[in-house]
């Protein structure tokens, strides 16, 4: 999947907090500058409580769709324990759309950030989305800080046309210097110069079996269809003619000639179809449904995709994740991506999960700054007797065992 990276152009406000340092994120060279505060402070008297609890941060246009958001900045001044509790709701971002919101990502004090005059640099993964990291030390106005960097990372690809951050009345206070945004380049999904695999070629691919750039082409689709917005004609046609395009090759190849009735089928159903997520659910489902058994992934595709699977899995366990959604994220049908993910990993997809999970769990129950309860729902659990019970039969204790001998970790 051919993807880039963008600086969110915005201007932040002329009576913000200026700090001088240079880092690369995401191979975007960030040069620091003023930034933008929120409200916050220890007390109702302190002069950060007057400052905004809201921006909003238009986002490149040149994305056809995101994958992930990077927050350069202070997370956070006063989050000190003494400021704020350990798992204080601190503040929010919201991913919009044409005014409808794609996603919400909210931040929890010792897990999304912390006081940034502590000296130490962090790498975190929560398994929710977020990668946290330093970047960088800054005297920010005579305070010692560590500027961190938040990833975001979209729990599918989407269009996304600003952010807002939000904060939430805490002590906290947050300053946000700059956004890096990371997806696919908006541009003709048909073009040579607009996509990964120019539409001229994807016979080509198709008769070579090459799996890989195949799933390359129809993301470049996807985009297009995404760009179409409300003209569902205009989507319609464009999976039509991409479509016809893939069966081509596939008669080339001399596989299944009955492949000649199945455009006149899908066109059909296109016409039923009144939305543009069911319009890419039946691109996806009949590319997949035509090439599975026809063209075989090659070794060394499966090794990438198998990988990039794990990865996700890695950012993203926490969250209400399902083999059927990460199959679509791959371009793979559910099936198909349950037998290669086995024959990975040894397991069926849902007991790796809960080993991710209970692993994390075990990692964090040796913090006595989360409860149990904390703990069960970070990691992804809706509920902590399901909790209790899976982690009793995993490590042959309850997690209440594993507090005996705790002590806080820096």
């Amino acid at each position: 999947m051919n993807t880039v990276t963008a600086l969110a152009q915005w201007t932040a406000p002329e009576d913000g907090p200026v700090g001088i340092g240079q880092a690369v994120v995401a191979e975007q060279p960030i040069e620091l500058g003023r930034g933008w505060q929120s409200n916050g402070g220890a007390g109702r008297g302190h002069p950060a409580r007057r400052l905004p609890n809201r921006v909003v941060i238009p986002l490149p246009t040149a994305l056809a769709r995101v994958h992930s958001i990077t927050l350069v900045g202070v997370f956070a001044l006063f989050a000190a324990p003494e400021d704020e509790p350990t798992g204080s709701l601190g503040a929010s971002v919201t991913l919009e759309s044409g005014g409808n919101v794609i996603e919400r990502f909210n931040l929890v004090n010792q897990r999304h950030y912390r006081d940034a005059r502590d000296p130490a640099w962090i790498n975190w993964h929560g398994g929710d989305g977020v990668h946290r990291y330093s970047i960088l030390d800054l005297d920010l106005e005579g305070v010692p800080v560590v500027v961190d960097a938040l990833r975001l990372d979209l729990s599918e690809p989407a269009a996304v046309d600003q952010l807002e951050f939000r904060d939430l009345g805490t002590p906290a206070s947050f300053v946000i210097f700059a956004v890096v945004v990371e997806g696919e380049p908006a541009g003709c999904p048909f073009g040579p110069r607009g996509a990964a695999v120019a539409l001229s070629e994807v016979p080509g691919v198709v008769r070579l079996g090459d799996r890989l750039r195949l799933r390359r082409a129809t993301d470049d689709i996807i985009a297009g269809l995404a760009r179409c917005g409300e003209d569902l004609d205009e989507a319609r046609s464009l999976a039509l003619t991409f479509l016809a395009v893939v069966l081509a090759g596939l008669v080339e190849r001399g596989d299944n000639r009955n492949l000649h009735r199945a455009l006149l089928d899908v066109a059909r159903e296109l016409e039923h179809v009144s939305d543009h997520e069911g319009i890419v659910c039946v691109l996806t489902s009949h590319v997949n449904d035509w090439t599975e058994g026809q063209i075989e992934e090659r070794p060394q595709a499966i090794d990438r995709l198998m990988d990039r699977a794990l990865k996700l899995l890695d950012r993203q366990f926490a969250r209400e994740l399902t083999d059927a959604a990460l199959a679509r994220q791959l371009g793979l049908s559910t099936s198909h991506f349950r037998h290669l993910f086995r024959q990975l990993t040894g397991q069926p997809f849902h007991r790796y999960l809960m080993g991710l999970r209970l692993e994390r769990a075990r990692e964090l129950l040796g913090d006595a700054r989360w409860s149990v309860t904390e703990i069960a729902y970070q990691v992804g659990f809706t509920s902590v007797a399901h909790f209790s019970r899976a982690y009793s039969v995993r490590f042959g204790a309850p997690p209440s065992g594993r507090r005996r001998g705790s002590s806080p970790q820096p």
